[in-house]
């Protein structure tokens, strides 16, 4: 039997994901410098941001009330992976000249993870999603 995709579970999963990403950030912050040719400090905004993340994922998955407020937190969801997804490509095309093929993929592998997620929450969003 297969479980129907909610609001609630989405925003879990984006939680989780967001835990996650903080998680590789954090383990991969040696790294950084050392394999990536990028600032510590970069990895010290990921991990920030990804906490950010989860915070709100799962804050929201606990309050959100799909037919009150469900499309107001998704869309916001949406916007701030978007962004991030960006900022994700922003970072490699600024350390682009420095950073190695490891950190290339990295940010290439990021920037697509999330970009991917905020597309299918957008046609989540769009196809009404409860």
């Amino acid at each position: 039997m297969q479980k129907k995709l909610t609001l609630k579970n989405l925003f879990l999963a984006d939680g989780i994901g967001g835990l996650v990403s903080t998680l590789v950030a954090i383990g991969f912050k040696p790294y950084f410098v050392s394999l990536f040719n990028v600032p510590e400090t970069i990895a010290i905004v990921l991990a920030i941001i990804g906490l950010s993340y989860a915070a709100y994922s799962f804050t929201v998955s606990r309050l959100v009330q799909p037919k009150v407020n469900g499309r107001k937190f998704l869309t916001i969801l949406v916007v701030a992976n978007a962004l991030y997804s960006a900022f994700c490509l922003v970072l490699l095309i600024v350390f682009y000249q420095s950073t190695s093929l490891w950190g290339v993929a990295y940010f290439l592998l990021d920037t697509c993870i999330v970009g991917l997620i905020a597309a299918f929450e957008w046609t989540q969003l769009r196809a009404g999603l409860e």
